[in-house]
């Protein structure tokens, strides 16, 4: 998304004069964005109502540009089809940002754990190595689900997405 954010940019300055109100109300979404990254009501991200009317009103300025010649007109229709792709994108995120593993499941992954290696634990001989290499593989699947469930949301937890596509976004605005 901050990719497309860039290179409508990029098309926007093109079109000149044209394009400023645009520019600024994009410059406008990425720094509420940019306000919004540290917690997990992300401007880009999740589904923030202010946010989304900061979208809406760039969109509702591109779509208000009246090209003047066929260069023009091109680049206008280009910016329209970045535009509605930014604006898939997001909703695209929204859609991803909550987990996607249902508790059931991973009770169910749990419980079948428990069973495996206390069956494992029941029949094996009592000694260190075999007590050890057991508690060393519980610990490696506790971790295991532990990543899973961590990366299952992208946008909270110690393992997240980066928020540095956001400060790109601004920097290239900016400029």
């Amino acid at each position: 998304m901050a990719t497309e954010t860039i290179l409508l940019d990029k098309m926007l300055r093109r079109l000149g004069d044209l394009g400023d109100t645009t520019r600024q109300q994009l410059i406008a979404y990425a720094r509420y964005a940019k306000a919004a990254s540290g917690s997990k009501s992300s401007g880009l991200v999740i589904g923030d109502v202010h946010a989304e009317m900061l979208l809406d009103r760039a969109g509702d300025e591109l779509r208000a540009i009246r090209p003047s010649s066929g260069e023009q007109m091109v680049l206008w229709q280009e910016a329209m089809a970045k535009f509605q792709r930014i604006f898939d994108l997001r909703w695209k995120l929204i859609e991803q940002a909550d987990g996607t593993i249902k508790p059931a499941l991973l009770f169910m992954v749990v419980a079948w754990l428990i069973v495996i290696f206390a069956s494992v634990g029941f029949r094996a001989p009592f000694n260190m190595m075999v007590m050890g290499g057991i508690f060393v593989s519980s610990i490696l699947m506790a971790t295991t689900i532990y990543l899973i469930i961590d990366m299952d949301i992208p946008f909270g937890g110690p393992m997240s997405v980066s928020r540095e596509p956001v400060d790109r976004v601004l920097l290239a605005l900016t400029r």
